[in-house]
């Protein structure tokens, strides 16, 4: 893992975390690893192997590219339910006069979405630390 990949995943790692709202140790016990392993992960001083981030990744349930900070797209399209949630979030985008996505793809559409989501995240993060 390159410093730039690094510095990406330990970021994610965290804020993935804290948007579940688990502490380090509850996140370590359901990895079967120690806390201090996560905090270490978490600062960019240790990185996982390629299992563990594997691991890492379905426990939050996100693309390993998402996690390695390589894609905006948290995951994929993986039962009816998550196309009808995505289906529900473009039905606001249909107001949106500037965004056509008519002629967009479903995957295309798909990541439109995850990163719009990301982005409010990546905001609701940033303005929760303005208030601390």
């Amino acid at each position: 893992m390159s410093t730039h990949q690094s510095e990406e995943f330990s970021t994610i790692l965290k804020v993935l975390r804290k948007l579940r709202g688990i502490t380090q140790q509850k996140m370590a016990k359901e990895l079967n690893t120690s806390r201090s392993c996560i905090s270490n992960y978490e600062s960019g001083n240790r990185q996982p192997d390629s299992e563990t981030i594997k691991l890492i990744a379905d426990f939050f349930d996100v693309s390993v590219d998402y996690l390695l900070g390589r894609s905006p797209v948290k995951t994929t399209i993986k039962s009816n339910r998550d196309f009808q949630e995505i289906q529900d979030v473009m039905c606001k985008f249909s107001n949106i006069r500037e965004l056509d996505m008519s002629n967009a793809t479903a995957n295309t559409r798909c990541a439109t979405v995850e990163f719009y989501v990301y982005l409010l995240q990546k905001e609701k993060i940033k303005n929760n630390k303005n208030l601390a």
